[in-house]
């Protein structure tokens, strides 16, 4: 699993920070044995790995233009790819204020329980 976060409601994206640009830049890495882990380990994925990647961020100006053609989340609310060629999986773009509402809405009962 990979994850992306930007900035909440960054307009402006040139082509090399387009999900699939940055995405295949980090699976390249992540393949090639040139990541290390926070241990200063060389992190080491299997051929046939299937790779979940996630972008959190505001789908607004040029982000909305990069993933236009891509499909819609089953909730209608985000963007999703399939992952093709060298890579297996799936790109999903997740909106900054349905991730905050789906874990207000998931941790409701502990927040009201602890008064947090």
């Amino acid at each position: 699993m990979l994850v992306e976060f930007k900035k909440p409601g960054r307009r402006d994206y040139d082509d090399r920070y387009t999900p699939q640009n940055q995405i295949a830049r980090y699976l390249s890495a992540l393949s090639a044995g040139s990541v290390e882990s926070y241990k200063n380990e060389r992190v080491r994925v299997a051929e046939d790995c299937v790779f979940y990647c996630y972008v959190i961020a505001d789908i607004v100006g040029m982000l909305d233009v990069y993933t236009s053609t891509w499909r819609t989340t089953a909730d209608g609310r985000g963007r999703w790819t399939e992952l093709s060629g060298k890579y297996r999986g799936s790109i999903e773009i997740i909106e900054w204020r349905d991730l905050v509402a789906d874990a207000r809405a998931r941790n409701a009962a502990f927040i009201e329980l602890t008064g947090a």
